[in-house]
């Protein structure tokens, strides 16, 4: 039944593709903007902390960490919303949070 809907869907896509090509012709009308290209926002090539690894590395308690980057934003949220959803926080993410954490403390006098 999803095999059936699926050609249908497709065939759905032509005829209007067909359709509005038609109508261009009709109305004398030529688009003049290319596509739209899909550029990724977040390389996938960028490493993604998790909330253990953060904690270990600051020598934090976990929830510590999930508080800190619970509403940061562009960390990634896996999962229902709600106390145990899965934090990966990218590593440039991580970095802007240190450097907002490292500037709140003031240096001790000498």
């Amino acid at each position: 039944m999803k095999a059936k809907v699926r050609v249908n869907a497709m065939r759905d896509a032509v005829a209007l593709s067909k359709d509005q090509e038609r109508m261009r012709r009709r109305h004398d009308v030529t688009i003049k903007t290319s596509p739209p290209v899909y550029e990724p926002s977040i390389p996938a090539e960028e490493k993604y902390y998790s909330v253990a690894e953060i904690a270990k590395l600051w020598g934090l308690s976990t929830d510590t960490v999930r508080r800190i980057f619970a509403k940061t934003p562009g960390v990634l949220k896996i999962g229902n919303k709600g106390r145990y959803v899965t934090l990966r926080i990218p590593a440039r993410v991580l970095q802007r949070q240190t450097a907002k954490l490292s500037a709140c403390r003031k240096e001790a006098p000498k």
